[in-house]
């Protein structure tokens, strides 16, 4: 027979005695195991809780009899009997609310083990420290005189309890249903009424509901109330659903209509009392470009929208940026979807100007391309307007000094031009070639006019103020001569790093200048760098 079946395992549960489990197991495998096998016969009398407990020791403290008595009398020896390590802990021991009879007899054995108290106290915890409802049917017998008596005493006070608990709760079920019972079949018997008396009118009347509580003499007599009126009477009052006379509103043929205004049914649109809806025009919005006939006005730049090249003016006194309704439908109405929006817009001359529609849009003005959103109009004086939300969004500034229109911080930096003639004044440099420009040097490198109709012109090259943020580089201010388009610039690396340009990038702008406001006019004897022309 397998030795580990004569001796109850130990669960680490606070019903067990540990002091008395060890003594037990010592005495076990003093009689079934060497001594020598005392540590590996231990875990094998373990489970649960107490296994678990074991699996987690070091290897150090499981080694030798002397520290795994320690261990688990250290572990299960402060939790045994829910922690009652005083006297006083055990004298106040009563049975709990939720506890069985088993349970607390049980509980009250492994405690008065643990605490060596006498039988006569254990009897007096199992007599007085029960439930109250089990002290009470206790007193009415004769009180038990050994523990085992009082043991087998609370068993059968608990399941006489329990019965006469079961009892008396169905005798109170048995009660309430005796009392509602009568209730409820009268309910029964009004629904089964009014059912019956409601099928009853249907079949009758169909298009007529009666009360409920009427009686059939009161039914008979609406009913005969209920015949036609006569032929000229009923032409006094016509027909709410319909304006005709020759009937009543209940036998109208068009009491399944639709109307066409309010689309509620039951009654023709000539007949619709409800009022008309006025349009609710949301807050308006400011246009001040709209009350302008200036063609002519200084404010455009060029831009394309979904691809689609324009002028478009920058009007910081719009509120909203706007596109008319002939430019969408002519360029846009195929690829971009028009989402329906009431909008009121006010004009600089006072005029209003009703909004068909928002759409969100790619734009690119110079290097930038963006999204933006514009409102559709209808009768609009300029193809593309860019407001204050433009404008705010891009962190635009308007140079007039120089007539450009720089946005984001001076990543992208347009001319503004009056629309009809491309003001050439004011054009954009860009490289020639891919550039490399060494760490710590100053080169000179070939660069051309974007406006390729600029072929011989003597003015003033800025740099872009980006290149010292992003590349960080910097621009000299040259004076220069554009021949075939193309000129020089020369440009100083700080860092330590080389610095890529990549071809066609614009790095400055150009402005012409009159040579009669140059102080030291440039003569033939001047010394000209031509290395464009020998393709260096």
């Amino acid at each position: 027979m397998d030795p580990t079946k004569l001796l109850a395992k130990f669960k680490g549960d606070f019903t067990e005695n540990p002091s008395r489990w060890w003594k037990l197991f010592e005495n076990f495998v003093s009689l079934y195991y060497d001594e020598s096998k005392f540590c590996n016969a231990f875990p094998l009398f373990l489970e649960e809780n107490a296994q678990i407990w074991f699996n987690g020791l070091p290897e150090d403290l499981t080694n030798t009899r002397e520290n795994l008595k320690c261990e688990f009398l250290k572990k299960y020896q402060i939790s045994y009997g829910q922690n009652f390590q005083k006297l006083s802990d055990f004298i106040d021991l009563k049975q709990q609310e939720t506890e069985s009879v088993a349970e607390f007899i049980n509980r009250v054995n492994a405690l008065s083990e643990d605490q060596d108290v006498g039988q006569q106290f254990k009897l007096t915890k199992l007599q007085y420290r029960c439930k109250p409802e089990l002290v009470t049917l206790m007193s009415l017998g004769k009180w038990p005189e050994t523990v085992e008596e009082a043991e087998v005493r609370l068993r059968s006070v608990e399941a006489n309890s329990n019965y006469l608990e079961k009892c008396e709760k169905k005798e109170t079920e048995d009660k309430i249903m005796s009392e509602l019972k009568p209730k409820i079949d009268m309910m029964f018997q009004q629904i089964s009424a009014v059912h019956s008396n409601t099928i009853k009118q249907l079949t009758t009347s169909p298009t007529i509901v009666e009360p409920l509580l009427y009686s059939d003499a009161d039914r008979k007599a609406q009913v005969e109330q209920r015949t036609r009126t006569p032929r000229r009477q009923r032409r006094r009052n016509p027909c709410h659903r319909c304006g005709e006379c020759d009937h009543i509103p209940s036998q109208c043929r068009f009491i399944r209509i639709k109307c066409n205004k309010c689309k509620s049914i039951g009654h023709k649109a000539k007949m619709c009392r409800s009022k008309q809806k006025h349009f609710s025009a949301q807050p308006s919005k400011f246009i001040s470009a709209t009350g302008l006939n200036n063609t002519k006005a200084s404010n455009l730049i060029k831009i394309r929208v979904a691809n689609h090249s324009g002028m478009a003016m920058v009007d910081s006194g719009a509120t909203i940026s706007a596109i008319s309704a002939d430019f969408y439908y002519a360029n846009l109405h195929k690829k971009v979807t028009l989402e329906k929006a009431s909008l009121l817009a006010t004009g600089a001359s006072g005029a209003s100007l009703r909004g068909i529609g928002t759409i969100k849009v790619p734009i690119e003005i110079g290097r930038l391309t963006m999204q933006q959103t514009f409102h559709i109009f209808e009768n609009f004086t300029h193809s593309i307007i860019l407001g204050l939300d433009f404008l705010d969004n891009q962190k635009a500034r308007l140079n007039f000094d120089d007539k450009t229109l720089v946005l984001q911080s001076g990543i992208t930096e347009v001319p503004l031009t009056n629309g009809d003639n491309y003001d050439n004044s004011i054009c954009f440099i860009s490289l020639v070639n891919d550039e490399v420009i060494p760490s710590r040097s100053e080169v000179i490198i070939p660069v051309q006019t974007v406006d390729k109709s600029i072929k011989s012109k003597l003015g003033i090259i800025e740099p872009n103020p980006a290149l010292v943020g992003k590349q960080n580089i910097v621009g000299a201010t040259c004076l220069v001569q554009i021949r075939n388009n193309k000129t020089f610039l020369q440009v100083l690396n700080p860092t330590n790093a080389k610095v890529r340009l990549s071809k066609n990038t614009k790095i400055g702008k150009f402005s012409d200048i009159i040579e009669n406001s140059i102080s030291s006019e440039i003569t033939d004897d001047t010394v000209e760098i031509n290395s464009i022309d020998k393709g260096t």
